[in-house]
């Protein structure tokens, strides 16, 4: 069955002096802010602006348990968008692959109307600029079908996250810098792979990940207007819910001397032997894994199941 964790409560009202409580506590949020529109009416207008637009779109096949292989599913989906042939959203959502697009750069009325509405949101409860260093700020799109996962995983180069969602459902599953060990993070280099997970938290293997069943965390079921704070080196895994899932996203950090320093990672042997599996043979699997992904995407839609 699925593990119990602690819900995170969603705050109504939060004035911007309440929000930097949470920020100087390193403490995840949840806060609803208004809509600009319905969101049902919303989540329309952008099927309709993206109609025809043919995007770099990554897909899931399958979900492995084994890290190994998910590791390489993701290779595989980034190699498709990269180099195989652009789909278009509303021909993606006659079929059942599971997808994702990110970093969307198109002339989209809808998605404009959702940044407006989201970056409106987040600098409403950001610190004061003082606080900030806005030079690194950075916004990210996302959107995707039902049944996408994103992977356990802290944001690389340790920002803060502040996520909101104007269209769809999501599951996240949050956890402290502090319980690294009970995640299996790989760990073991500078820059690489020490800020991804091998546990699965939508389903978690014990037998292979036993520690897990201590770990604490929490659960955030976000609906559309939800703006959640994710602290620099929380964990997060996110699984998308809805028929369209769309949202935004601003990394920002604190000023040199207050922004959070990354946590020290575990150094024990395993952690280790993970890397060396890694490093000796897992490039061979996802190179195969990959090249293969590669062909059956510019098979066409059949081969990736949207016939």
């Amino acid at each position: 069955g699925r593990r119990q964790m602690a819900a995170l409560e969603t705050m109504t009202r939060c004035s911007r002096d309440e929000f930097d409580a949470h920020v100087r506590a390193r403490r995840p949020a949840l806060m609803r802010v208004s809509a600009p529109t319905d969101a049902a009416d919303w989540e329309r207008r952008l099927l309709e602006d993206l109609r025809g637009v043919r995007l770099p779109v990554r897909f899931q096949r399958s979900r492995p348990r084994a890290p190994a292989a998910r590791i390489a599913e993701y290779m595989r989906g980034a190699l498709h968008a990269t180099l195989g042939p652009r789909h278009a959203v509303d021909e993606l959502l006659l079929g059942k692959a599971r997808w994702a697009v990110s970093g969307i750069d198109v002339r989209c009325e809808a998605l404009r109307l959702g940044r407006a509405w989201a970056m409106a949101a987040v600098d409403g409860a950001l610190p004061p600029a003082e606080r900030r260093v806005p030079v690194r700020e950075k916004t990210g799109c996302w959107v995707s079908s039902a049944g996408w996962v994103t992977d356990l995983h802290w944001d690389a180069y340790g920002p803060h996250n502040m996520h909101l969602l104007v269209a769809g459902s999501k599951r996240v599953l949050l956890f402290p810098p502090s319980e690294g060990a009970r995640l299996a993070c790989y760990g073991g280099l500078r820059y690489g792979l020490r800020f991804a997970a091998a546990v699965d938290p939508g389903r978690p293997d014990l037998g292979r990940h036993p520690a897990f069943a201590r770990a604490q965390g929490l659960e955030v079921l976000l609906e559309p207007g939800d703006l959640l704070f994710i602290p620099a080196f929380w964990w997060h895994y996110v699984e998308s819910q809805g028929r369209v899932n769309a949202s935004f996203t601003r990394w920002w950090y604190e000023p040199a001397g207050e922004h959070p320093c990354e946590p020290a990672l575990p150094g024990r042997p395993w952690t280790h032997l993970n890397l060396a599996r890694f490093l000796l043979w897992e490039p061979l699997a996802l190179g195969v894994v990959g090249l293969w992904g590669l062909v059956a995407g510019l098979w066409g839609p059949l081969a990736l199941g949207l016939g």
